[in-house]
């Protein structure tokens, strides 16, 4: 696969990193008062939402896209819900995830979904 050259970086990025702690904040004062009110997919999901509100006008299907470390893989999972390209022919990205943590591995692959994730336990240096 020959390297993108049509990616931009989103004029908006910044203030998207600033509402994306915000909102981060607010979640996780919310789940350490209320346990159990906040999952960890809910909070990944709106992790991806507001990344995806910076860069996702940049991929198309089947772009590879690494999530490292993914811990259980909930980012993985929540990016793969999204589709990307032209109206008609939306298509999931290829995503790899790796974690050291074998078991952290072995939890993320035990989930169903819809879109195949690679998950490999190992380190990226």
């Amino acid at each position: 696969m020959s390297p993108r050259t049509d990616v931009q970086r989103a004029p908006d990025a910044e203030s998207s990193h600033a509402i994306y702690g915000d909102v981060y904040s607010i979640m996780e004062m919310l789940r350490m008062q209320q346990p159990g009110a906040v999952s960890e997919a809910e909070i990944a999901k709106h992790e991806v939402d507001l990344a995806l509100d910076g860069v996702g006008h940049n991929l198309r299907a089947g772009d590879p896209v690494l999530d490292c470390p993914c811990g259980l893989g909930f980012q993985a999972d929540a990016l793969a819900q999204h589709k990307f390209g032209p109206e008609g022919s939306e298509g999931s990205l290829k995503i790899t995830a790796i974690d050291a943590s074998d078991a952290s591995i072995k939890t993320a692959q035990e989930r169903e979904r819809d879109v195949p994730i690679e998950f490999t336990q190992g380190m990226f240096n």
